[in-house]
Parts: C-alpha cells; sequence; structure tokens
C-alpha cells in the first residue's frame, strides 16, 4: 500500500468485558454507523449537519455481558484496533480516498508500513504505538492494583520467563463522569509498609491503607508506574498509558468471579516488588493555564511517556504539525477536523491518532466543545 501520507486515523474500539463493568459503553458506542460520522470529502457546512452526540462505531455485542473498558486506540499485543470497514451505499459524498485504501486494516499493519508517517521523529524509538487509550466504565470497583516500570517489568518477565514486549505501565485519567459517593484510590497512606499487606485479612485495612477521595467530573490524576490505585464503583474515565498490559492485583474485595466460581487470582509477591512506598498519596493534578483566548488551553499531564492538555473551543482552532504525531479525544461537544478538504466528523467519544505527517490541520467546533491532545515526547 502506497499513500504519500496518512489521513487522521479513527479505529473500532475493542471491548474487554470485566466482572466490575457495565453498560455505559453500549450507548456510549452505539452499533449504528450514521452517514455524518464517516470521513467524507465535500461542502463542510453540509456535511455537518446531522451530527450526533455519539461515538458510532461499535462491533457485535450480548448487551447483557458487563463491559469494563472500550480501547479505543491500541497496538497492544494481538489487540491492535483496526480502521472500520465503511460501504459507499452509507455515505452519498463518497469515502475519502485514503480511507478506501485503509479500511480494514490494523494500526499493526499501518505502523509496520507507515511508522515514519504516524511517529515521525520518534519512529526510530518504537515498534509499536506506545501509547493505549481506552475508556472504562466502573459499575463495581476494580481491584487495588499496581503496575511496574519498565525495569521491574524485565526483571519480573525475565525471571518468570515470559516473552512479551510488554514493559511498564505509567497511567492517567480524566473523569468523565462520576457518582457523588465514587472514590478513586491512588497512592499510600503515610507510613504505610510492606508487611501491612502481608498481614491485611480484612477490605477495612487494606482500604485504611490507600489513599482515596472523592472526585469530580473534569480530574486527572497520574499514576506514575509503582502507585498502588483501583478506580471505584460509579466512575466513568478516559485513561491514557503505556502501550502495556500487565497488571498485579493486591486486593479484589474478597469477591468471586461468578464465570469461574472462584475468587480472581492475586499477585501479592509482585505487587510488592513493585510498589513506591515512598510516593505517599496521589492527588488530582493542578492543571496550568497555557492560554485562555481564544480558546482555553490547559497543561494536565507532561512525562517522559506523554503529554496531555485540555482544550475549551467555541471558535476553530488550528493544530500545527506535531514532529511525533498526536491523539485527539471528544470529550464533550462536537466538530469537524478539516485536512486538505476533507472532513472527518468529531464527537463525544471520538478518537482520532493524527499522524506526524499531518500539515496544520483545522478543528471547528459545532458547539461547545472539550477535546484532549495527547503527546508523545519529541526525546
Amino acid at each position: 500500500m502506497a499513500l504519500d501520507r496518512l489521513p487522521p486515523l479513527r479505529f473500532e474500539p475493542i471491548f474487554k468485558p470485566a466482572i466490575w463493568g457495565g453498560q455505559r459503553l453500549y450507548r456510549y458506542f452505539p452499533p449504528s454507523l450514521n452517514n455524518s460520522q464517516t470521513p467524507q470529502e465535500g461542502n463542510r457546512e453540509e456535511q455537518g449537519k446531522g451530527l450526533n452526540s455519539h461515538a458510532g462505531l461499535s462491533g457485535e455485542l450480548l448487551e447483557s455481558e458487563p463491559i469494563g473498558e472500550a480501547w479505543v486506540l491500541s497496538d497492544q499485543g494481538n489487540q491492535s484496533s483496526r480502521i472500520p470497514s465503511w460501504h459507499d451505499s452509507r455515505v452519498p459524498g463518497g469515502i475519502i480516498q485514503a480511507y478506501k485504501d485503509l479500511q480494514g486494516m490494523s494500526l499493526r499493519h499501518i505502523m509496520q508500513q507507515h511508522s515514519q508517517q504516524i511517529l515521525g521523529q520518534a519512529a526510530q524509538k518504537f515498534k509499536r504505538y506506545p501509547l493505549l487509550f481506552k475508556i472504562i466504565d466502573a459499575r463495581l470497583p476494580l481491584s487495588i492494583q499496581v503496575h511496574p516500570d519498565d525495569h521491574k517489568a524485565r526483571q519480573i518477565n525475565q525471571r518468570k520467563g515470559v516473552l512479551t514486549d510488554d514493559l511498564g505501565k505509567t497511567e492517567a485519567w480524566v473523569v468523565l463522569d462520576c457518582e457523588e459517593e465514587s472514590l478513586i484510590y491512588a497512592g499510600l497512606q503515610p507510613n504505610v509498609a510492606p508487611n501491612h499487606f502481608r498481614t491485611a485479612s480484612n477490605d477495612l485495612e487494606i482500604d485504611n491503607a490507600i489513599f482515596s477521595f472523592h472526585p469530580q467530573i473534569g480530574d486527572c490524576v497520574f499514576l506514575r508506574a509503582g502507585t498502588v490505585h483501583a478506580i471505584g464503583a460509579g466512575l466513568f474515565i478516559f485513561e491514557v498509558q503505556q502501550t502495556s498490559d500487565i497488571t498485579y492485583r493486591l486486593h479484589d474485595w474478597n469477591r468471586v468471579d461468578a464465570k469461574t466460581g472462584k475468587p480472581r487470582e492475586l499477585h501479592i509477591a509482585e505487587s510488592l516488588e513493585c510498589i513506591d512506598f515512598a510516593s505517599g498519596p496521589c492527588r488530582p493534578t493542578v492543571p496550568q493555564i497555557r492560554c485562555t483566548q481564544p480558546y482555553s488551553d490547559e497543561q494536565l499531564i507532561e512525562c517522559e511517556y506523554f503529554s496531555m492538555n485540555r482544550i475549551t473551543c467555541s471558535n476553530p482552532i488550528s493544530f500545527p504539525p506535531s514532529p511525533t504525531g498526536r491523539v485527539l479525544f471528544c470529550s464533550q461537544g462536537a466538530g469537524q477536523i478539516i485536512d486538505d478538504n476533507a472532513i472527518y466528523p468529531m464527537s463525544r467519544g471520538n478518537t482520532y491518532l493524527m499522524p506526524a505527517n499531518l500539515p496544520e490541520t483545522t478543528f471547528i467546533p459545532l458547539e461547545p466543545t472539550v477535546l484532549l491532545n495527547c503527546q508523545i515526547p519529541e526525546n
């Protein structure tokens, strides 16, 4: 496949069942694919009409099964995101040519063929796309868990004889919705030592060791690898993380998996090896205001693996070329990405991978819109 340059890329979500999941992702990603949601060529005023508030990409799902996560952009293991196969009959204006060439392809395949176009300056560092993006629906609390850093991941995998490309997992959350009593568990209370978890015999003893708080919509929590954490019940969260699926469960609220009739496996030894006992409580980040006019731009996270800022706009905004590309997620509102006269509808829940090869692009909001802009560091 030869393409002069890649367009903005949108993928089908990968749904992950979970015993703690709920039903909200069925509504967030309805099964119908509306004409107005497909990248098209044509008149932008006409194309904007009828854009609804949903992401509009979904696979076959059984609505009785609780879904915990939707991976909206993934190059993890054998769970690589795919460009949806849109059909011309659904789109009066026709699909743009680049999407005709790409539909049905996985991010893994596109990375193998076009890593320089996608990652630009970062292409030599990564064999696969280095970040994973997901939306989490926690009807019940997730396990109290921890992820290793890159060094610990290599050590533990080598010791166990596990062959995997997975490394550490630093991540960040943005709260999309929550209930009044919802809790986020993040970091340890002062003076908690490894022996506390070896001897804890009930939920209360574990709970008292973990710092927790009641989040608000819009809160951002940055979790370095080694931070003990859990997403509490009633939370709906956007997550960006290193491309890794290594999780060590420290505590699972003594529940039983209905499918197996047994408790889920815990990983006490690995957890204690990975926990940063010196890190202490982990509170929401304090946004750094970058500008307020003609749009609001808040820096939420900047670390060695990714940066994330929140853009709130009611007027058109231009995105300059990014040396390593960017990922845009729409958490509220709707609009259009304009690239080379092609129109890419953006609505709540949509995620676009904007390759490094893109020239300056414009986002035109159709209503007040909030975008999360994530980038890979240049160095």
